[in-house]
C-alpha cells in the first residue's frame, strides 16, 4: 500500500488484499470497497475543490472507475456518483447517482434525513431510490428507518434489482453494553 499526501491532493495505490477505506454514495448505490482483490491493483485520488467540494476517483483494475463529488451547500450534504465498468466490451455499464442529506432540529434532538436516486443508462433504463431517517432520541437510544427500491434493470452496487427493502432499527447503548434490533 502506497500513499502520497499533499495539501492539494491525496493519492493511494494498493493491492494484494490490502485495505484502505470504503467510499460510497448513500445506500451503497455506487460503492468503492476498501479491499483490493488479491490479484489486482486499486488506485484512488482525492482532490479538494477550494472549500466547495471534494472529488474522489477510484480505479479498480482491469476496467472500472468510480467517481464521487461531495459538497455541503447551505446545511445540505449533496453528492454525485458515477460508475463506469467496461469489463464487458459489448455492454459497458454506466450508473449515475445523486444524493442529498441534512439534519433537522426537532426539540432536544436532531433528525438526520438521507435520499438518493440513481439510473443505469442503456437500452433499458434502470433506476433505484432510497430514503432514510436516523435520530438519537436520547443519549442512549437511536432509532432509524429506511426504504430502498430498484427496478429490474438497475445494475449499480448496493441496492438489489427488482426488490423493495424496508428497514427499521433501534440501538440502546449504556456504558457497559449495547443492544440493537
Amino acid at each position: 500500500k502506497l500513499g502520497l499526501y499533499d495539501e492539494y491532493f491525496k493519492i493511494w495505490a494498493w493491492g494484494n488484499g490490502q485495505d484502505l477505506t470504503a467510499k460510497s454514495t448513500y445506500f451503497g448505490m455506487i460503492e468503492a470497497g476498501k479491499t483490493a482483490p488479491a490479484a489486482a491493483m486499486r488506485a484512488r485520488a482525492e482532490v479538494p475543490v477550494m472549500d466547495l467540494a471534494k472529488v474522489t476517483v477510484d480505479l479498480t483494475a482491469p476496467a472500472a472507475v468510480r467517481a464521487f463529488v461531495d459538497a455541503t451547500v447551505e446545511g445540505f450534504d449533496v453528492g454525485l456518483g458515477y460508475l463506469r465498468d467496461w469489463s464487458d466490451a459489448e455492454n459497458a455499464l454506466n450508473v449515475i447517482v445523486a444524493q442529498v442529506g441534512t439534519a433537522i432540529p426537532a426539540g432536544d434532538f436532531e433528525v438526520a434525513l438521507e435520499a438518493a436516486g440513481g439510473v443505469t443508462l442503456g437500452d433499458n433504463l434502470g433506476f433505484a431510490v432510497g430514503f432514510g431517517v436516523d435520530s438519537d432520541v436520547t443519549e442512549e437510544l437511536n432509532l432509524n428507518a429506511s426504504v430502498e427500491h430498484a427496478n429490474a434493470h438497475w445494475a449499480g452496487d448496493g441496492v438489489d434489482a427488482e426488490k423493495t427493502v424496508i428497514g427499521a432499527g433501534a440501538t440502546y447503548t449504556e456504558t457497559a453494553f449495547q443492544v440493537g434490533a
